[in-house]
């Protein structure tokens, strides 16, 4: 095979691959905030829009990674395939899809959950945050979707016993979650952002 043969068909391989890596760029462009499974580890897609708005506001600050929390929360997670950093669902009910984050930085940290709007922007909802000097890392807690139906949560009048109470969850939830100890549910209703402990 002659010389310009070769130089040719390589020309040709390069812009195939080229074609190739742009299309699957193109394929990971989404609309909507999807954790997916790539291969058996999943990942978070974030819209373009999202992700300007975490660029814009929150440039001290990261969405967290797996190698953020303690090994026990790596190995539950990577046995179920989840991210411990996220979740997605609509939470408010308007039936656009949202997103529950951990964002870090040096000694700090925020839970925020950034609602869709029907224009395409993003309204964020702190509902967890620490700031200062002091490490957050390893992060002892994560986040766990939880479906609409019943649930369970407790109740503590004080000098009385807990009590165990079930309520109908409209919409999807956030659990904050710590190994062991206390879990709080976050969620809306009715437009409003709403907490209760379902577990001590």
């Amino acid at each position: 095979m002659k010389q310009g043969s070769r130089l040719i068909i390589a020309l040709v391989l390069a812009i195939i691959l080229a074609l190739g890596a742009g299309c699957s760029q193109q394929a990971r462009e989404v609309s909507e905030p999807q954790i997916v499974l790539a291969g058996n580890k999943p990942e978070l897609l974030l819209p373009q829009s999202l992700r300007s708005l975490l660029k814009e506001h929150y440039p001290r600050l990261r969405i967290a990674s797996d190698a953020d929390f303690d090994r026990d929360i790596q190995e539950v997670y990577r046995e179920e395939r989840l991210l411990p950093f996220a979740c997605s669902g609509d939470f408010n009910g308007d039936g656009l899809t949202d997103v529950a984050l951990i964002l870090v930085g040096r000694g700090s940290f925020k839970i925020i959950s950034f609602h869709q709007t029907a224009s395409g922007s993003w309204k964020p909802f702190v509902f967890r945050e620490t700031s200062g000097d002091s490490p957050v890392l390893p992060i002892g807690f994560c986040l766990r979707l939880v479906k609409p139906g019943k649930t369970r949560y407790w109740e503590f009048p004080e000098g009385e016993e807990i009590v165990i109470k079930t309520m109908e969850l409209k919409h999807f939830g956030i659990d904050v979650y710590y190994f062991g100890k206390a879990s709080e549910l976050y969620y809306w209703s009715e437009g409003h952002s709403m907490t209760v402990t379902t577990s001590d």
